[in-house]
């Protein structure tokens, strides 16, 4: 990432500083100041050599090469813009702020240089401070008006942001500069498709094919099949394009028409069919652009059905393409017909696995029973882990989850008899094997039906049967039933055994990390993780990889325990990675124009716009802002102080003794930071190669003491949010955490504004609701003269109101009847200490009767110890009484032990 992002901006730079005449040796006049003056030719190649520098990525010298000139011109702006934006590419402490001070120092001796604004727009991009880029690349722009990379780099940055208007006046002005160039059209083309202006983009297209096209293709002189691929994507873009516009008819003529151009064969019949398909259910009569014959909407769905299946039969595992032959085929509800079309699909197709899993989606009863039972035998001979998992989204069919129990008790028991599956009698070449994984399947069966003590007993039968060698599945399968007991000790145990099975086996060892860091190990699970990693060092292996698995759970362990420090350095760790995965986009903005990979260029872009919704992103920012909201409310002690306190409470000869420790050490790191320096030096001395790659340097806040020591967390706090106000604002997860902090600020409409949002996106949920009362206690007694705080008192009374309850009392009363998981009532219990007083007693007693009728179904024991925390917070009888019931469902749970 690094390299890319140093090389993206090193071409850009060395095009605008060779093109356009860097040093502007012809503008010297007497009249000019020293910043802007033009350097004599000996420097003025030195210059170069320090453009070079940045090139290569040989920062060291490029820096002493600039420091060279400086010696003689210090106020020369572009070598001082030059020296910061190499000092932006290196890493250590200091450095970017550095950078910053060289590069505005450069733009005020020298504020007319066009070079001077592009370097230090390259420098906010590389802080990924877009839209202070995008003003320093419009301001090189009005010194040197029409420079063209200087307008590629704002468009790329324009596109990066999605301001597609100002992208498209952008690329407008390129492709009048450089009317010939395919990439100007098609930037254009792309961008106006992307923005749902299809019909536009039709026309820029046609005004493209009309003009230009061909002289393009000619001049460049492409190799003939790179230019046989584009011609093809071109086409099917096209063909896309006039598909959203809603010209299906169009869309099909036109990839009938230039079938025989179409490189992507697999791509081109899926669209075809599609549109065929499309064409049918609108029951549109067209004319087929090859006979000139009608075509009526069943013959459009024959011939849709005609391409599905000559794609299934050439990639059978393709879901997508089973489930649009289906559609095509008029067999969405038709059971009989399914049945026969898969019998006929697993009989072309034996070892296609959807073909003989596809069934068990719409058959019933007895013969959904009958193909469970064909399906399983083979995975269960050859020992498929993820057998479970093909199945388990029929758990949502009771009837389904009925006959799956009998299924599977039936085939253990016929192989711990017989030694053979039921109905055959054929004995099983490895039965004690065979039979372990049917057992395992069954106590995954119980698992999942939450009678996790069976499934506890019927994986310990499996692991008694000491199959040979060991079958290390089973004690992950123990392992997770353990944790979804609340049993995390026991699933360490478990996990552990399973990781010194294999030690080489990186998946076993990272199931062991998590269960570790679950259970508050997190030292040793630091160390487990380190045998896996490069040279022993966790922490900066692990970032590198983007481990975000890892550190999410890292950061819930350390935060549990209350080290908000280390949590805050891990939840920031996996944001980083997210947003240097959308800053890897910028690797693509050029690239696909010029190769015309144009459909996976739009793919990508909306799969980008979605990043910030995935579920490891929500879970690290959800911890950060808790984390920070935390801090908010209870500050950390001052470290120092709190050290002197420590150093007071001792006699004076421990005293001395802990001082002369402390100087120890820091003269330890003085010395090991001076010996660092002396060798980075050495190897950077002039006629030295320089290393392929440098030594990282350590991390600055390896703890997150820095991040802890923050004088503003709630600003902090808004700084993640506001990703997941923009990405994820349809859940009602992200307005409670907006609540939160607008709250603590006292910030009223924004938190009010947070609750409407929250309605709207759920209006059941009672995190919203334990809000709005908290917001309406909040404002009972505010002053009704105050205009912003009487529109907080209205919206809250509408909110109330649209639920059906024309009070507070009532409202808190209406979550109470409602609450029936112990997160709900966890909720409601909150929302009734802050309407009622946590010392109500009518409160505690309705509190406990409802926590009596709470239902524990579905519910896992982390939610319960959540919620038990929670409850016993507001009222300890209550909290009694939650645990004794948690206890009753959980028996293992250490979190409900008396």
């Amino acid at each position: 990432n690094e390299w890319r992002e140093s090389t993206r901006a090193a071409d850009s730079l060395t095009r605008v500083a060779f093109a356009s005449g860097v040093t502007r040796a012809t503008r010297f006049t007497a009249a000019m100041s020293d910043g802007a003056m033009a350097l004599p030719a000996k420097e003025n190649a030195l210059f170069k050599q320090v453009v070079r520098c940045y090139e290569t990525k040989t920062y060291k010298k490029g820096l002493k090469t600039a420091d060279a000139i400086l010696k003689k011109f210090p106020n020369h702006g572009e070598t001082l813009s030059m020296k910061g934006l190499i000092l932006g590419n290196m890493e250590g402490e200091g450095k970017r702020e550095e950078a910053h001070e060289c590069v505005k120092l450069g733009l005020k001796n020298d504020v007319g240089s066009h070079v001077c604004w592009h370097v230090y727009g390259l420098l906010h991009r590389i802080d990924r401070n877009y839209k202070e880029a995008i003003k320093c690349y419009r301001q090189a722009l009005k010194i040197d008006e029409g420079n063209t990379q200087i307008l590629r780099d704002l468009s790329y940055m324009q596109m990066q942001t999605r301001e597609m208007d100002e992208f498209i006046a952008t690329r407008n002005e390129i492709l009048k500069l450089r009317p010939g160039n395919r990439v100007n059209w098609m930037s254009i083309v792309v961008a106006q498709h992307y923005a749902g202006d299809h019909l536009k983009a039709l026309e820029t297209m046609k005004r493209y094919e009309e003009t230009v096209a061909e002289t393009v293709a000619a001049a460049q002189g492409e190799d003939p099949k790179t230019a046989k691929f584009e011609l093809s994507e071109t086409y099917m873009f096209k063909a896309k394009m006039l598909e959203d516009a809603g010209r299906v008819e169009d869309a099909l003529a036109s990839l009938q028409t230039n079938a025989g151009k179409i490189v992507d064969r697999a791509g081109w019949m899926a669209q075809v069919g599609t549109l065929h398909l499309r064409l049918a259910e609108s029951k549109t009569t067209t004319k087929d652009v090859v006979s000139g014959e009608d075509v009526s909407p069943a013959a459009h769905r024959s011939k849709a059905a005609s391409v599905f299946r000559r794609l299934v039969d050439r990639m059978p595992d393709n879901h997508e393409w089973h489930a649009l032959l289906v559609k095509s085929l008029d067999l969405e509800s038709d059971a009989t017909g399914l049945k026969r079309l898969y019998a006929e699909l697993a009989e072309k197709h034996p070892g296609a696995e959807f073909c003989a899993r596809a069934p068990l989606d719409f058959l019933h009863g007895a013969d959904f029973e009958d193909a469970l039972r064909a399906y399983i035998t083979k995975p269960l001979r050859k020992g498929v882990p993820s057998l479970f998992r093909e199945i388990a989204g029929l758990y949502s069919d009771e009837g389904k989850t009925s006959s799956m129990g009998k299924v599977f008790t039936e085939t253990a028991t016929s192989l711990r008899e017989k030694k053979a599956f039921p109905g055959s009698s054929d004995t099983e070449t490895k039965p004690d094997a065979t039979l372990a994984h049917a057992l395992t399947l069954l106590a995954y069966h119980h698992d999942k039906t939450n009678d996790r003590e069976a499934a506890l007993g019927i994986i310990d039968e499996a692991i008694a049967l000491d199959v040979q060698p060991p079958i290390l599945e089973l004690r992950l399968a123990k392992a997770s039933f353990l944790k979804r007991s609340g049993d995390y000790s026991g699933a360490v145990a478990e996990a552990q055994v399973a990781r010194n099975g294999d030690l080489a086996d990186r998946y076993l060892n990272g199931a062991c990390v998590k269960r570790l860091l679950q259970n508050g190990l997190y030292e040793e699970a630091e160390k487990t993780a380190a045998l896996f990693a490069r040279d022993g060092d966790q922490a900066s292996n692990l970032y590198d990889m983007q481990c975000a698995w890892f550190e999410n759970e890292a950061g819930w362990c350390h935060l549990r325990a209350g080290r908000r420090g280390r949590a805050l350095k891990y939840f920031a760790a996996v944001i980083e990675h997210y947003e240097q995965m959308e800053e890897d986009q910028f690797d693509f903005h050029n690239y696909c124009m010029r190769k015309m990979t144009l459909r996976s260029y739009v793919e990508m872009l909306k799969a980008e716009d979605a990043l910030y919704d995935k579920p490891r992103f929500r879970e690290a920012t959800r911890g950060l802002i808790t984390t920070y909201v935390s801090v908010h409310d209870d500050p950390p002690a001052d470290a120092a102080a709190a050290e002197e306190a420590l150093l007071a409470a001792l006699s004076k000869e421990e005293r001395q003794k802990a001082r002369k420790k402390q100087k120890a050490a820091k003269e330890r790191a003085e010395k090991e930071a001076a010996e660092r320096a002396a060798a980075a030096e050495a190897a950077a001395k002039e006629g030295k190669k320089p290393p392929a790659k440098s030594e990282k340097p350590p991390d600055p806040d390896p703890l997150g003491e820095k991040l802890l020591a923050t004088k503003t967390p709630l600003e902090d706090a808004l700084k993640a949010l506001a990703l997941l106000e923009k990405h994820a604002s349809h859940r009602a997860e992200t307005h409670d955490l907006a609540f939160s902090v607008y709250v603590r600020q006292n910030k009223l409409p924004l938190a009010l504004r947070a609750l409407k949002r929250g309605v709207a996106a759920d209006s059941g949920d009672f995190a919203t609701r334990r809000n709005v009362v908290f917001l309406a206690s909040k404002t009972s007694d505010a002053d009704p003269s105050d205009r912003l705080a009487a529109l907080v008192v209205k919206g809250v009374s509408e909110i109330m109101e649209s639920a059906g309850a024309g009070s507070l009392n009532a409202y808190v009363e209406l979550m109470l009847e409602q609450a029936r998981s112990p997160s709900d009532v966890a909720c409601a219990a909150e929302a009734c200490a802050a309407a009622r007083g946590a010392d109500d007693a009518e409160n505690k007693k309705r509190l406990l009767a409802v926590v009596g009728a709470v239902s524990l179904d579905g519910v896992s024991a982390k939610q319960c110890a959540s919620a038990l925390a929670r409850v016993r917070a507001v009222d300890a009888a209550s909290g009694e009484a939650l645990r004794v019931k948690c206890a009753s469902a959980f028996p293992r749970g250490e979190a409900f032990k008396a």
